[in-house]
C-alpha cells in the first residue's frame, strides 16, 4: 500500500476498556501496532483507521529476545554511543557522546572528543579531556590525567604524576601527591601545593 505509515502504540495510547489504539488523531494511511497482553508481549495486534472505525488488519509476532526493555534495561558487557570511528571498546566498558573513546577495561567516556585509555575504570567526561593514567579521572574542558589516580578538572589542566590532583584554570600537578589550584599554578615536587595565581609550589 502506498505511503502507508507505521505507528507502535505506547501504554497511554491503548483503550484500557476495548484495548483499541486511543489516538486523538488517527490518519486513514498509518498501520497502527498494539502489544498484546501480558502472556503474548511479543505480539502486536495491527489497526487501521477506516471510515471512522478501528478495524482488525492482522497480528504480528517480534522476537524481541535480545533486545533490552525500555523500563529499567539490564546490559551485560560494553556500551558505545557516538564513539570514535576506528577505535575499540574496553571490555565492561562505555563510551557515550560524540567522538569519545573507551579503550581499556572498565573506562567509561562521556561528551565529546573525551578519551578514556587508563587501564581499569579511567574516567574522561566533558570536552576534549583525557584520562590515560590507571583509574585516572579527567573532567572539564581539555583536560589531562595521565598517571595513576590522577584527577584532573576545570579547564586546561594536568595532572600528570600519581596521586597528584590540578583543578582550576591552566594548572599543573606535576609532582607525585601534589595539589595545584586556581589559575596558571605549578605544584612539581612531592606532596607540593600551590594555589592562587601563578604560583610555583617546587620544594
Amino acid at each position: 500500500m502506498p505511503g502507508l505509515g507505521i505507528y507502535v502504540c505506547g501504554n497511554d495510547e491503548i483503550d484500557d476498556t476495548t484495548g483499541l489504539p486511543d489516538i486523538a488523531s488517527p490518519e486513514e494511511n498509518t498501520l497502527y501496532f498494539v502489544v498484546g497482553d501480558e502472556n503474548d508481549n511479543d505480539i502486536y495486534r495491527e489497526y487501521m483507521y477506516l471510515d471512522g472505525e478501528w478495524e482488525l488488519i492482522g497480528a504480528s509476532s517480534i522476537d524481541l529476545s535480545g533486545y533490552a526493555p525500555i523500563a529499567s534495561p539490564v546490559f551485560t558487557g560494553s556500551i558505545s554511543l557516538g564513539r570514535k570511528a576506528n577505535t575499540t571498546i574496553g571490555e565492561y566498558s562505555s563510551a557515550v557522546g560524540y567522538d569519545v573513546t573507551a579503550s581499556y577495561y572498565y573506562s567509561h567516556a562521556e561528551g565529546y572528543g573525551t578519551t578514556a585509555s587508563g587501564m581499569y575504570g579511567s574516567h574522561a567526561e566533558g570536552n576534549n579531556t583525557t584520562a590515560s593514567g590507571y583509574a585516572a579521572h579527567a573532567e572539564g574542558n581539555n583536560t589531562t590525567a595521565s598517571d595513576s589516580y590522577t584527577h584532573a578538572e576545570g579547564g586546561n589542566t594536568i595532572a600528570s604524576k600519581s596521586y597528584a590532583h590540578a583543578e582550576g584554570g591552566s594548572t599543573t600537578a606535576s609532582g607525585k601527591y601534589s595539589h595545584a589550584e586556581g589559575c596558571h599554578t605549578t605544584a612539581s615536587a612531592y606532596y607540593a601545593h600551590a594555589e592562587g595565581d601563578t604560583t610555583l609550589a617546587d620544594g
